[in-house]
């Protein structure tokens, strides 16, 4: 990235016109110290926690006025996961929902009693969500919104006619 560019030609500049010799590798310079780096960090990795923590403030953090206005914007007839990006997104969103599979990896769903629970589309079996763990790529709209406790209780059954 840019930042880390800036950052190693801090270290290995010698003047504005001379070019410095690198000691040591970058990578080695950003280890932890107790590793014997110094504990730099590399910026795209980091960039892409930020991203990933934005993901999950959409997901989670329904009051906050910023994910309002994303929810809003982006989300009224989809959900985070479900959304598929336009040319015309800002560039924020686009890098966010890029995010998605990082953020993925670590979301673990408690289901408690259910009632919030996606049955099809959130990650509640084995950390995926079920519908990608029975490789089913089409539902019913009226599946995508069928909660766990619904299920749970038999309130609905289920049947093959909800997949497409």
């Amino acid at each position: 990235s840019s930042l880390d560019k800036l950052h190693r030609q801090f270290f290995w500049k010698q003047s504005a016109q001379k070019a410095g010799f690198p000691m040591l590798s970058w990578s080695k310079i950003c280890r932890p110290k107790s590793a014997g780096g110094l504990g730099l960090r590399k910026m795209e990795p980091v960039n892409q926690a930020f991203l990933a923590k934005l993901g999950w403030k959409v997901l989670t953090d329904h009051n906050n006025l910023w994910v309002k206005l994303i929810r809003q914007t982006y989300l009224s007839r989809t959900n985070f996961w479900e959304y598929k990006y336009k040319p015309s997104d800002s560039c924020i969103w686009k890098k966010i929902l890029k995010s998605r599979s990082l953020l993925s990896q670590g979301i673990r769903w408690k289901i408690g009693d259910g009632v919030s629970t996606l049955f099809w589309l959130d990650n509640w079996v084995m950390n995926r969500n079920l519908a990608s763990f029975l490789q089913i790529f089409s539902l019913d709209p009226s599946a995508c919104q069928l909660k766990v406790a619904v299920v749970i209780r038999g309130e609905r059954k289920w049947d093959l006619e909800m997949l497409k």
